[in-house]
């Protein structure tokens, strides 16, 4: 913790930076310095059982509980009066209740901001911008007659201790890592044939390889709108599909009137990097439309596929790391603000495919990630994010 710094709380300036770089000889003082911060006392949580034959124990997985932030500060008021105002507005931002208030579903746990300097040039400025969400717990701020005498214009302070609670340990980026998805399109205006199983739209724009989903079959037979399928034998205005890559092509077995279809699309990348010094949890939200699909992703050390399933509206899904739980919520299509439906965890849809669960991103640079949507019709605002962190 940098103490030449601003600390902020709730928009109270714990620490205000100016409070010294503005002294001028014989000028009072009005604001709030910190003199000491502690955030280092963080719980050990470990399942633990002794051993019914031997000394010692069995011991579980290493977890980080609650934190404890700890500080000390003097408060400066240029009158008494002043110097009043400013403790009633100090007990106000430190206080649980009116933290909770400020944003009831946080449960009182607000941001509590704060910097330090870096020699890390992709940071602007050089500094490192931090938060960490903490809860108010206690504050002592004794008034001593031997220290506080004086007339009411006289220039005052009065020293200051408090506490905080973080039930989440973590210190975080204060801007976090943010990936954006690529849009999702219905291209509609294709036709079927059954003679040489051929999908015709001019200037189509695929490429062998490619992967689709169809989301109108109007007459004919042989597709189905809940499998994904790869583009073969493409020619500028014809393309035929397949199970599989370069496979052989499913036969149509009468023709389409009308079909429309999504190509799927991926987001990856091989540079990802973490600046912090610890694991972060990976989010991610994707608004979609009605449609059937699936969102396959690999990323930190987590694969795992999302299916979705169909619904008369546009969904937003929310898959948040950072609480191990996946939500939807069905909106109206077109406008992601008027809920329709109220947002509900859906854990069926969640499948891990390999050892681990939900992925978080290790510390260091040049990581790789890839998330690919198949036919849900991504839309505009769905992205993937992490907050950098700090041990």
């Amino acid at each position: 913790m940098d103490l030449t710094r601003d600390v902020i709380y709730r928009g109270f300036y714990l620490n205000d930076s100016s409070v010294e770089t503005d002294l001028t000889a014989g000028s009072p003082i009005a604001g709030c310095s910190l003199d000491s911060f502690d955030f280092s006392d963080v719980d050990v949580n470990q399942f633990s059982e002794k051993r019914s034959q031997q000394d010692g124990n069995d011991a579980g997985d290493v977890f980080l509980g609650v934190r404890r932030v700890r500080v000390g500060g003097t408060l400066y008021g240029s009158t008494r009066a002043n110097l009043f105002d400013r403790l009633w507005a100090l007990r106000a931002a430190l206080s649980p209740t009116l933290a909770q208030r400020e944003e009831p579903q946080d449960k009182g746990y607000r941001p509590l901001y704060f910097s330090v300097p870096t020699d890390d040039t992709s940071y602007e400025g050089g500094l490192i911008e931090l938060f960490i969400y903490a809860m108010p717990r206690a504050l002592s701020a004794s008034m001593i007659r031997d220290m506080s005498g004086g007339e009411d214009d006289d220039a005052l302070a009065i020293p200051w201790q408090a506490t905080f609670v973080c039930k989440d340990p973590s210190i975080l980026g204060a801007t976090p890592v943010d990936n954006v998805f690529t849009e999702q399109t219905i291209v509609t205006g294709a036709t079927g044939q059954n003679t040489g199983d051929t999908i015709t739209l001019t200037a189509h724009g695929l490429a062998d390889g490619d992967r689709v989903r169809f989301t109108t079959l109007t007459g004919g037979g042989g597709l189905s709108s809940t499998i994904t399928y790869y583009v073969v034998n493409k020619t500028d205005n014809t393309f035929q599909v397949s199970l599989t890559e370069d496979g052989a092509a499913v036969a149509i077995t009468g023709d389409y009137s009308a079909v429309a279809y999504v190509v799927s699309v991926t987001n990856s990348a091989s540079d990802l990097d973490n600046r912090g010094t610890y694991i972060a949890p990976v989010n991610a939200l994707w608004i979609v439309g009605p449609q059937s699909g699936q969102i396959a992703a690999t990323v930190g050390d987590s694969t795992f596929t999302i299916a979705v399933a169909a619904s008369t509206y546009d969904r937003i899904i929310r898959f948040k790391g950072e609480d191990k739980v996946l939500t939807v919520e069905e909106v109206a299509v077109g406008d992601p603000s008027t809920t329709v439906t109220a947002e509900a965890p859906t854990y069926n849809w969640l499948t891990f495919t390999n050892g681990t669960t939900w992925p978080v991103i290790d510390p260091g640079p040049g990581q790789d990630w890839s998330f690919t949507t198949h036919g849900c019709v991504q839309q505009t605002g769905s992205h993937w994010w992490f907050y950098e962190r700090y041990a």
